[in-house]
């Protein structure tokens, strides 16, 4: 299963798998979410829009482990982004249950991908929203 998707038909692969894996649990194990987490964020659009529109179509009940993904940006172009981000990880940390490694992940990669302007935007928002959530990031990306 690739780590980026640059085909229609590695998407499907990736819906197999996650059939797959139902097959023997009620449950999507944290691996199989980091992976197709990353494929969304790391993916071009279009790619990340098949696989929400298939994975409706052939494991609905799993929708829900993507949706947060499937709707935040892959980087910040703009404050609203930012504040998308932010507000998705207080809704996490508000209801008692801390920021998941998938969306930790999801905002380091979207770091990666962003000028220095929205990131220090980023943790300044985050520091004042929710600062409980900054141990999640590394010590030097916090000093902002």
């Amino acid at each position: 299963m690739p780590y980026i998707w640059r085909s229609n038909n590695e998407v499907d692969e990736t819906i197999v798998v996650i059939k797959n894996q139902l097959d023997h649990g009620p449950e999507i194990p944290a691996w199989l979410l980091s992976i197709v987490n990353a494929s969304i964020a790391d993916s071009e659009q279009r790619y990340s829009d098949y696989f929400a529109r298939e994975l409706k179509k052939w494991a609905p009940d799993t929708i829900g482990y993507f949706e947060e993904a499937l709707g935040l940006p892959k980087a910040w172009n703009s404050n609203r982004d930012v504040e998308a981000f932010v507000t998705v990880i207080r809704d996490f940390e508000d209801a008692g249950e801390g920021m998941p490694n998938w969306l930790a992940a999801t905002v380091n990669r979207v770091i990666t991908e962003s000028d220095q302007v929205k990131i220090r935007y980023f943790f300044e928002a985050l520091k004042r929203s929710s600062p409980e959530s900054m141990k999640h990031f590394d010590e030097g990306v916090t000093a902002f």
